[in-house]
């Protein structure tokens, strides 16, 4: 989980079957080219995918913001809760 109220850049790669869930006001981009299958929910916040979230189904709860900025992430699919 990620909770911030700040705007940040995280450039690692993620792995592995577990959840990413992105909370707080503040903006995450992402720029490594992950491997997830697990989900990735948008609860709070701004998640900008500038790499690849690999299997990963994207869920953006009301009033949040995904935003792909590569041509890999582009192709990640997306589901409005």
């Amino acid at each position: 989980m990620v909770d911030q109220s700040t705007n940040d850049t995280l450039a690692n790669t993620l792995t592995g079957n577990g959840a990413l869930i992105k909370r707080g006001v503040g903006s995450l981009n992402l720029t490594g080219n992950s491997s997830l299958s697990g989900a990735t929910t948008v609860q709070a916040g701004r998640l900008a995918v500038n790499g690849n979230l690999g299997n990963s189904i994207v869920s953006v709860q009301q009033a949040r913001r995904w935003v792909a900025t590569a041509p890999s992430a582009a192709s990640t699919s997306l589901r409005a809760a």
